[in-house]
């Protein structure tokens, strides 16, 4: 028996996800910031709480592709930060990664497990409690499967951004929408990939953002992913209205392939300064 099933006894036979290394940095990431988040606020004396949301927790616990042993996720890492967060919210949609975050984080009293729409459970259950005049501030790590299914929607995050209290993470899919909607030709993309981009992008402005008519009247591609990035980058501060957005950073594969922009938003420059060390420490590794 490896030694983190000794450790997690209780999951040592359960199927997990396997991670690869930028997964691992992206949860390096996460871990920093939030040591940072509850010590920045949990010297203001207006504060009275600190709110950790997962979006998409999954099961709360990997495999690592380069070691095979586990690696905790972000909401078992959230559990280990001091100072503590006070209240601790994952969602999911998935029964099984539910039991399993359960299992594994369940115990703690801090925890409210909710499964469901992330989109629904943000905006009735979550942002409720969170207004400026609650004087509760919250991280919210909105890390989508893809855009898909019930991903995440624009509304949500714009809905985020107005309450002016939450720093978000947020993982923009890049290769499942370079590989379903942003085709060399837009008329060979699904309609069905082209709406569900639109409901994750919050528009359908990216068209002539990444793509110009031929001859024919046939929309061919001439955007690449950096362009995609700043527009996106620039959405986050112009039309959902979070103040600071530092340049994304962009994880890749073990090919150098790219998989996904990794951003962060929020109203406070004191975030940004934080964030923007942890990035460059980080980036010379994707």
């Amino acid at each position: 028996m490896k030694k983190n099933e000794k450790q997690y006894p209780l999951i040592a036979n359960v199927k997990l996800d396997e991670i690869g290394i930028w997964s691992e940095i992206k949860i390096a990431i996460l871990r920093e910031y939030a040591c940072a988040f509850t010590k920045i606020l949990k010297t203001k004396a207006w504060c009275r709480g600190c709110c950790y949301v997962d979006a998409f927790a999954g099961a709360g616990m990997h495999i690592s592709k380069t070691t095979r042993e586990m690696v905790p996720g972000s909401p078992l890492n959230a559990l280990l930060v001091e100072p503590r967060f006070d209240r601790i919210v994952l969602i999911d949609l998935d029964a099984e990664r539910i039991e399993l975050l359960k299992t594994l984080c369940g115990s703690d009293e801090r925890v409210e497990i909710m499964p469901g729409d992330c989109n629904e459970v943000l905006l009735d259950k979550v942002a409720p409690s969170l207004t400026y005049s609650s004087y509760w501030r919250g991280l919210c790590v909105l890390d989508p499967y893809g855009i898909h299914g019930k991903p995440l929607r624009w509304r949500t995050i714009k809905q985020l951004a107005d309450l002016r209290t939450v720093d978000i993470f947020l993982n923009f899919p890049l290769m499942d929408i370079n590989r379903n909607t942003l085709r060399s030709r837009l008329a060979n993309a699904d309609d069905a990939d082209v709406v569900a981009f639109n409901a994750f992008w919050g528009g359908d402005d990216w068209i002539d953002l990444m793509y110009q008519s031929d001859l024919f009247g046939d929309l061919d591609k001439i955007g690449n992913n950096e362009k995609l990035a700043s527009a996106f980058q620039k959405r986050l501060k112009t039309v959902a209205g979070f103040e600071f957005v530092p340049e994304p950073i962009l994880m890749r594969n073990s090919k150098g392939g790219p998989l996904y922009f990794l951003y962060f938003a929020s109203h406070q420059s004191v975030a940004q300064r934080v964030v923007l060390d942890i990035f460059k420490k980080h980036r010379k590794m994707t």
